[in-house]
């Protein structure tokens, strides 16, 4: 029996390859996955932060890592997909 599993990183990859974006929120911090800043590398998870940082900015529209003034309770991630 071949088990696979699934977990956010399966996820984020078929966003990924599907064109779409990913946003994880979580307290005051917003990370964004597209296709412009994942499309080249593996989604590797010990590799993600290290490539989304070197991509870091301060203009929040293109900063793949955002920080917020207010708190979010939890959680949250966005999928968008285009269809």
């Amino acid at each position: 029996m071949n088990k696979h599993r699934e977990n956010l990183f399966t996820l984020l990859r078929l966003i990924i390859n599907k064109g779409g974006k990913m946003r994880i929120h979580y307290d005051d911090v917003q990370v964004v996955f597209t296709t412009n800043r994942c499309g080249n590398c593996d989604i590797i998870p010990a590799n993600c932060y290290k490539c989304l940082l070197k991509k870091l900015s301060n203009d929040k529209l293109i900063s793949p890592v955002r920080f917020f003034d207010r708190t979010f309770k939890g959680m949250h991630i966005e999928v968008e997909l285009d269809f």
